[in-house]
């Protein structure tokens, strides 16, 4: 069981203070905006405040046209959320639509259509990447610190934050889109409020995707025969049950400095990027050969040994350093000692084989077991050929 070193902000990351402004709404974390002030921007350019024909207006766009108008947001959530391959695809449609919500109640049409049409790719199965920084409007004062937090963002998801930290990268996703939106409408040349509101909810999410990521993750994989054990993670304080994994794939991750544990889902991709290394600094799993037809009572190879045992011995040095355990068996012919004894013996021939086609015999081992270990069960005192056999395992 790999295990890479993380750290989960929920446990240990400074009380989190949401930027001027903003509020809470429910299902997608902390979503900021800067309403208030949005309004008075609104109303210092001498635009009106929505009166009743601008509400009839609202009422019919959101009423009107389905999945298909731009502007439903009720007819794109009745369509959600998104059964997805992992928790990241709920939680960035939740944060899409959220925001979506906020453009529309300052009537932000544009605002709106922007965050849905995100959502709409979801439902039909995309997972769209945040806004390329590619207007050719934008102001270069706004270029290279956007161009840096998407990298910033992608280097997080790509990393293994959709199984670390899903709902925070979500939330660095919408905050992103959002912050790269707004500059692109500013052509004033100084950072405004609700620009800055989504610039600052984004370095607040994408730093808890960092946090989360940076501690000990565990992930329980089958063996080469499938079998799967179990692990018990529990924090390095003690204090509490601890988290039992025991089916293939499940995964958990220790609170920062080795607080609490919590269970995590971890997709294959995330599973390949967060335990690659580990995965492939394992030795190749142990590989069994069976020879088998040997003469009641003998020890002699059979016919066809020669081939097994080349097999045997490429395998061997394929690996460079190896370590091979040879077993003897009988069938249930005779008495039971005699055919311990008499299984060692196939297990020597096989081992003296061996060593005469190069292998080192400081690394091959005999056992003889005789008839306890049958491949096809059968009474006492049964002549059975398939049971008189070498089983080589080479590790």
């Amino acid at each position: 069981m790999p295990a890479r070193t993380s750290a989960d902000s929920r446990d240990t990351a400074p009380a989190r203070s949401l930027p001027r402004g903003g509020r809470r709404v429910p299902g997608a974390g902390a979503l900021t905006r800067g309403l208030t002030l949005a309004v008075a921007m609104v109303l210092a350019c001498g635009a009106a405040v929505p009166g009743p024909a601008t509400a009839a207006s609202r009422t019919e766009r959101s009423s009107v046209g389905g999945i298909h108008d731009p502007w439903n947001v009720d007819a794109v959530v009745a369509r959600g959320p998104i059964d997805g391959d992992d928790a990241y695809h709920a939680a960035m449609f939740n944060v899409f639509i959220s925001l979506a919500r906020d453009r529309e109640s300052v009537i932000d049409w544009r605002g709106v259509e922007f965050y849905l049409d995100k959502a709409k790719r979801m439902i039909r199965g995309d997972l769209p990447d945040p806004t390329v920084v590619y207007d050719p409007t934008l102001m270069i004062l706004w270029r290279a610190p956007l161009e840096a937090a998407r990298e910033r963002f992608m280097a997080a998801r790509d990393g293994g934050g959709r199984s670390l930290a899903p709902e925070a990268l979500a939330q660095a996703h919408g905050f992103l889109d959002c912050w790269i939106r707004e500059a692109m409408e500013n052509q004033v040349g100084v950072e405004l409020p609700q620009q800055m509101d989504c610039r600052m909810s984004f370095e607040w999410a994408i730093l808890e995707v960092e946090h989360t990521m940076s501690g000990d993750a565990v992930v329980l994989l089958p063996d080469p025969d499938g079998g799967v054990g179990a692990v018990v993670l529990r924090a390095r304080a003690g204090g509490d049950a601890g988290l039992t994994l025991e089916t293939a794939g499940a995964g958990g991750a220790l609170g920062a400095g080795g607080g609490a544990p919590r269970p995590v889902s971890f997709s294959e991709s995330d599973t390949e990027v967060l335990f690659g290394d580990a995965l492939a600094a394992q030795p190749p799993p142990p590989r069994r050969f069976t020879l088998a037809g040997f003469q009641a009572g003998t020890a002699t190879l059979p016919p066809g040994a020669g081939a097994v045992l080349a097999e045997v011995v490429a395998e061997a040095r394929r690996r460079g350093a190896y370590d091979v355990q040879i077993v003897g068996l009988t069938d249930t012919v005779g008495d039971q000692t005699i055919n311990e004894h008499l299984g060692e013996q196939r297990a020597g021939a096989v081992r003296a084989d061996l060593v005469a086609a190069g292998l080192d015999t400081r690394y091959l081992s005999i056992a003889g077991q005789g008839e306890t270990l049958l491949a096809v069960e059968t009474g006492d005192n049964v002549d059975e050929e398939r049971n008189r056999r070498v089983v080589i395992t080479v590790r």
